[in-house]
Order: structure tokens, then sequence, then C-alpha cells
């Protein structure tokens, strides 16, 4: 008798160190993915000028959770090679010209699953003759924001411009190990929202600027 309560209270201790560790917080990095495509009522053309010359980093950024700080022009080419008449084609709206730039950007974080208050990022921007290809991503591990990377394609559809939006974030949370797939779900969740908001906010910045007969550059 005495035996088989010590066998079981060395299986009860086994079983509570289990238990308990499975309760225990941990860190943890959740990761979530998510990707949107959607066709905007407006010519590549257009779109293109209205990307490059009414600097569109903040319809790109700006979404439910982050808002734009700051931005700096690390580099900038613009090659023209392509294109016999690159100051008429420019103003006619044809340019051939192709354009690579990289920014150093700094927005507000205001997520409830995210600890970080800022967040600082590198933009990369190709503009081709029929292709924009824009990513955006941290510099490095920042606090809870272990990784943040998102991505803009654009091109042309007849009258209409097709965009794809893909984005990635993992996020280092303390959460038990039975808890894992639910902050995997959060994190999702946080991305999926935020590809509908940034859709919406480049919708919205296309409907403004779009209908303009004359795209100047902004002077911002």
């Amino acid at each position: 008798m005495k035996k088989s309560l010590i066998a079981f209270a060395g299986l009860f201790a086994i079983v509570a160190v289990v238990v308990g560790w499975q309760f225990k917080p941990m860190p943890y990095r959740a990761t979530g993915l998510g990707d949107r495509a959607f066709t905007i009522e407006c010519d590549f053309d257009k779109f293109r000028q209205m990307m490059v010359r009414l600097n569109a980093t903040k319809a790109i950024v700006n979404h439910g959770g982050m808002e734009l700080i700051s931005e700096s022009v690390d580099s900038l080419d613009l090659d023209t090679s392509k294109d016999d008449r690159p100051l008429l084609n420019a103003i006619r709206g044809t340019s051939k010209s192709e354009l690579d730039a990289t920014k150093t950007i700094k927005v507000s974080v205001n997520d409830p699953h995210i600890d970080n208050t800022e967040l600082t990022l590198r933009q990369r921007a190709n503009v081709s003759e029929n292709r924009i290809d824009v990513t955006t991503e941290s510099i490095g591990e920042q606090d809870s924001i272990k990784a943040y990377a998102t991505s803009l394609v654009a091109t042309a559809n007849g009258d209409n411009t097709d965009v794809q939006l893909d984005l990635r974030m993992e996020i280092e949370v303390s959460v038990p190990k039975m808890f894992r797939s639910r902050a995997d779900q959060q994190v999702t969740q946080s991305v999926a929202d935020a590809l509908a908001q940034q859709q919406e906010a480049i919708t919205q910045f296309v409907i403004e600027n779009c209908g303009k007969r004359l795209i100047l550059p902004s002077l911002k």
C-alpha cells in the first residue's frame, strides 16, 4: 500500500510538472502572413505618376496600426536611357524612365498585440514603364517586432491598375505553449486588418487624385 502511494505521488508530481510547463508563459515568435489583390479604376500611367510625384509613402505605410512620423531619402537613381524624350513624356504622363529609390521611414505603432511604440523601416521602390515594385521592411529586430515586411506590386490591366499587397509580421510574445496557435491567429488577424486598411488608404489616395488632368510633384 505504501509503495502504491509513493508511486501515485511520483506520478502526480510528474503530471503537475508537465501541466505547469504547459501553462508557464514562455517567449514565442508569433507569425502572421497575408496577401490581398485588387483592381483600381485608374490607368497605370496615371497611377505611376501619382505614386512618384505625390509621394505615396503615407498611403502605402499608413493603416490601422501605423502612422507615418518621418521619412528621408537615402538614394535616388533616375535612368532615362530608354526614353528619347524624358521631359516631354514626363509632362504627357507617358514616361519610359526608370526610378530606383531607397528611404528610411519612421512610423508610430498602435496595436494592442505589439509592445513597440515606434518602428524604423527601409523602403525600396523600383518604378519602370510597366511595373511598380515597393518593398518596406523593418531594419533588424526592434523590441517585440522581430520582423516586418510588406510589398506592393502594381501592373497595368487595360484601363485599370492591378495591385498586389503582401505582409509578413513576426511578433515576440510571452504565452504558455498551449496558447501559441492562438498567438499566431491574433498576429494573422492583425495582418489581415492592416492589409484591408492599406487597400482602403491606397484606393482613397487614387480617388482623390486620378481625376486630375495634371499631376504636379508634391512640395512636401
